[in-house]
């Protein structure tokens, strides 16, 4: 499997790592917006805003800042503390999601903490936006028995199917399903704690970077020079997580280090 020799830690020491910090890190800056919740501009995705608590992009038009297509969830997903804002949703993700499927013809990334988070959004966004699961799965039903009287005449009953059906096919024929709207991105731990070693520092030029060995499998294969890397399996493969934190293969990753 594959294995990284961390630096040490006088290898964040010195000089060369203050004159790092005061040159080379970027200083971002993070927009408080009105409603609650914070954006950040990023180049890589332009802003990233963390939190979603309601009528939320009515911030971003309202302050003259592009809307979000990329929002980290909290862990917390509802307000708990005494005050004005208990019980208010941090994670209204509804609408971010149809202005920028409707208005800027992209999908919306929810960065969650979870598999229970993702699955739980999941859930609530599948009914809100396809229906009710027992008129869309396998066997649909075309309504519930419970919610008429006896003596109501079955034919004049509606076909919630039928309905839901139509409202989920789009103009190219195609069906609307989540993933049309959403894209989910977790949370990480980084896969050797050693990674940890080197938080916060800033990043060097290659004529000054302690060398990092990163050693493969059985099949020999070596990763490159950023100091991320997740070991593969039986074959010792490594996969490199891009600064970016995206992976480059699989499912888009945020990695904490």
């Amino acid at each position: 499997s594959g294995r990284i020799t961390p630096p040490t830690a006088e290898a964040n020491e010195g000089p060369e790592i203050d004159l790092a910090y005061e040159t080379k890190v970027p200083l971002l800056e993070i927009i408080e917006l009105p409603r609650g919740g914070v954006s950040v501009e990023t180049q890589a995705v332009g802003h990233v805003q963390f939190g979603i608590p309601p009528e939320t992009i009515k911030d971003s038009m309202r302050l003259g800042i592009a809307v979000p297509s990329v929002y980290i969830v909290p862990v917390d997903r509802f307000c708990r503390d005494m005050g004005p804002a208990l019980g208010v949703n941090l994670a209204e993700f509804e609408f971010p999601a149809y202005f920028n499927f409707f208005v800027q013809r992209k999908r919306c990334t929810l960065i969650v903490d979870s598999v229970d988070a993702e699955r739980n959004i999941r859930r609530v966004f599948s009914e809100t936006l396809l229906g009710p699961a027992q008129f869309r799965r396998e066997n649909p039903i075309q309504n519930e028995e419970e919610d008429f009287s006896p003596d109501f005449p079955r034919e004049a009953r509606p076909d919630f199917e039928k309905e839901l059906k139509h409202f989920r096919i789009m103009p190219n024929g195609k069906e609307l399903v989540l993933e049309t709207l959403l894209k989910f991105c977790h949370f990480e731990s980084a896969p050797d704690s050693n990674f940890r070693d080197n938080l916060g520092a800033p990043p060097l030029d290659r004529s000054e970077r302690s060398t990092r060995n990163l050693k493969g499998g059985n099949n020999g294969t070596s990763g490159g020079d950023n100091g991320s890397a997740a070991a593969g399996g039986d074959n010792g493969s490594v996969e490199l997580v891009q600064d970016d934190g995206i992976g480059r293969r699989g499912k888009p990753k945020v990695v904490i280090v």
